[in-house]
């Protein structure tokens, strides 16, 4: 009884067989293969041969050879045997009549459609789950590898256990422990679940390792790039080629199971980590991902996925989707992940090229893992991907080269309109526009629409006014409280980092009127980070804050006043008007009579000529804002 204990409940039931090398057991020939035959149920009128073409390859990856194999066609799975009782005839007489060791069903099977199957055909039966399991157990070489294949193992076999002939009760045989006792069945049960037990608790002791190395990793800043795909696909070759390694990699399913992680440089990036992890396939055995959860950790963490795709494929659509399930399923679909389309070579009139979106961010990469071709396109489009630090450089002109290179131009219009212009005036090359988070989805102001229609014609942008004329930095009370909770910086920072976080965005102009200040600035753009989540949920909140003080929406453009015969400061006005709104603000009275301490240049010196509406880009109606502020500022309607 000590001996059995101390085997794997697997190895111990040998009418309990899903591996295909349980008939091997103590056989010492390796290149020993078994003899099947695969059964395949086509459940539709458009048979589909490449299903059965991949089991094929699973079979032959299993070390199976392949006698016959046997097809049918069925509206709905049968109850008994999966197929129909005379095609199980069939397939009892193929086998006796080759001399297969094993049936291979390219399906998903019942424990009772498998007993039922072994009964008829006098012959192991393992279904598509079997079959993927034996294979991972075969290529499991590390201690982590095989510890996950076992427990997988154990857990499919759980629900597969029959009682034996010999499966009689156990008795004690002193006086009071007589009775019924613990059949074969549950011992066999007891000692799955104790091992089950063991080793998920060895794989947490392994998940938490991984852990610390992966916060170590985040801790200096390192991201880490993972190999994601179809099994097969051309990853561990791609991943050799990159980092020099030595990695098994075959034309052949599941050819890698353990994962493995490599340091890698990148020019502009610095220090990486790739992945080469294990291979997706449709129908992946839910237990099998369970399993391998520590390990499909490295995916869920990742800061790029590379999704490899064998280009050459013709099911490469549906090979996407199937992967697109699993990462799914793992939770790792919101990583952001670049398309590689590996064995171009083995298509016709395909160069390597980069694909990027309307954001012109690269999305797909077009190459050759095993010529070699297309493999620095790959490394620029991560360095694209992975880079968000800002760069700094002199440089140096002697005098006769002091000419104009680039134009621009500062936009306060419709989007419309600079849609005309950047289509009539290919020449520009730059445009600054108001951007901030209070007015980023404001009709009047267009940030949002400005701002899309620079990436449509792939135009840097540079920002203005990102703080609000400083009303984003000295908040109302409330909106400071929701930033205050966040525990972080500065509510400078968290307006520069929602508009430098936009791709596109070449330079944030932002005023600074003291030492403190720029400092400020400057350590958060040099530790750039994204905003998350949460600090974008807190951004939110402040613009509905500000939203609901019913703010003046004017820009920094002072084409009113160009325009107004009396040289009103129409911009100052509507900004101190904010500002009182803002802040309930009594010195707000101070600081208009200031602004305005030239005879005729208050709100109510309006001529109401409406000159300044016609040229103000935001077709505001200023000369009912100016009586607005007349009549708060000025203590008396303004005059008609």
């Amino acid at each position: 009884m000590n001996d059995f204990i101390n085997l794997s409940a697997v190895e111990n039931s040998p009418e309990i067989s899903t591996a295909l090398s349980s008939s091997k057991t103590g056989d010492n020939s390796q290149s020993a293969k078994d003899k099947a035959v695969v059964v395949h149920v086509f459940f539709s009128q458009n048979k589909n041969i490449e299903d059965l073409q991949e089991f094929q390859l699973l079979a032959e990856s299993a070390n199976v050879e392949i006698l016959q194999i046997i097809t049918t066609s069925r509206a709905t799975p049968q109850a008994k045997y999966f197929i129909g009782e005379g095609k199980a005839q069939e397939i009892a007489d193929a086998v006796k009549t080759l001399d297969a060791d094993v049936v291979l069903v390219n399906h998903q099977l019942t424990p009772a459609q498998t007993r039922n199957l072994e009964s008829i055909c006098q012959c192991r039966v393992v279904d598509r789950t079997g079959v993927i399991l034996d294979i991972f157990a075969q290529r499991a070489r590390s201690h982590e590898g095989k510890l996950q294949v076992e427990l997988a193992q154990l857990k499919h076999l759980s629900t597969r256990l029959v009682r034996r002939k010999t499966g009689l009760d156990q008795q004690k045989g002193a006086v009071g422990l007589r009775g019924p006792g613990e059949t074969q069945l549950e011992t066999d049960r007891r000692l799955i679940k104790v091992r089950i037990a063991q080793l998920q608790n060895r794989l947490a002791k392994v998940e938490k390792q991984r852990n610390q190395n992966r916060q170590t990793r985040q801790k200096a800043d390192i991201p880490t790039i993972s190999l994601v795909g179809y099994t097969n696909a051309g990853k561990s070759t791609l991943f050799n080629f990159i980092t020099q390694a030595n990695v098994y990699a075959e034309d052949q399913l599941f050819a890698t199971l353990d994962p493995t992680l490599r340091r890698l440089q990148i020019q502009d990036v610095g220090t990486a980590i790739l992945a080469d992890t294990v291979g997706f396939v449709r129908q992946l055995p839910h237990d099998l991902v369970s399993a391998f959860k520590s390990t499909l950790q490295e995916t869920v963490e990742a800061s790029l996925l590379l999704h490899v795709i064998d280009a050459a494929d013709a099911r490469k659509i549906e090979n996407i989707e199937a992967v697109n399930l699993v990462l799914e399923e793992i939770k790792a679909d919101k990583v952001p992940a670049l398309l590689v389309y590996n064995k171009i070579d083995l298509l016709e009139n395909v160069a390597p090229h980069i694909e990027y979106d309307d954001e012109n961010k690269p999305v797909a990469v077009y190459l050759s893992a095993h010529s070699g071709e297309g493999l620095d396109l790959l490394l620029e489009a991560i360095k694209v991907r992975l880079k968000n630090e800002i760069l700094s450089f002199t440089l140096t002109l002697l005098p006769q080269e002091g000419k104009i290179r680039h134009v621009g131009i500062s936009f306060h219009d419709r989007a419309e309109v600079l849609e005309r212009i950047l289509t009539e005036y290919p020449e520009i090359e730059v445009v600054q526009i108001q951007f901030n988070y209070v007015d980023y989805d404001d009709p009047a102001v267009q940030s949002r629409k400005c701002y899309e229609v620079c990436r449509k014609f792939n135009k840097p942008v540079i920002v203005m006014e990102p703080v609000k004329g400083g009303n984003l930095v000295n908040l109302p009370e409330n909106a400071k409280a929701v930033l205050e909770d966040l525990h972080g910086g500065s509510p400078a920072s968290y307006a520069i980092r929602f508009v430098a976080g936009f791709p596109g965005m070449m330079m944030v102009l932002s005023g600074m009127s003291n030492m403190e200040q720029m400092q400020d600035n400057i350590s958060f753009m040099r530790d750039f980070k994204p905003l998350d989540e949460t600090e974008r949920a807190a951004l939110e909140k402040v613009q509905e804050i500000f939203h609901s003080k019913n703010l003046i929406p004017s820009t920094a453009c002072r084409y009113c006043t160009d325009g107004c015969p009396k040289h009103i400061s129409i911009p100052d006005l509507f900004a101190i008007m904010n500002t009182k709104q803002i802040h309930h603000d009594r010195n707000a009275d101070c600081y208009y009579e200031d602004v305005h301490t030239a005879p005729g240049r208050k709100a109510s010196d309006c001529l109401k000529c409406g000159k300044c509406e016609k040229v103000c880009p935001q077709h505001l109606p200023i000369r009912k804002l100016l009586e607005q502020v007349a009549a708060e500022f000025e203590k008396a309607p303004a005059a008609n």
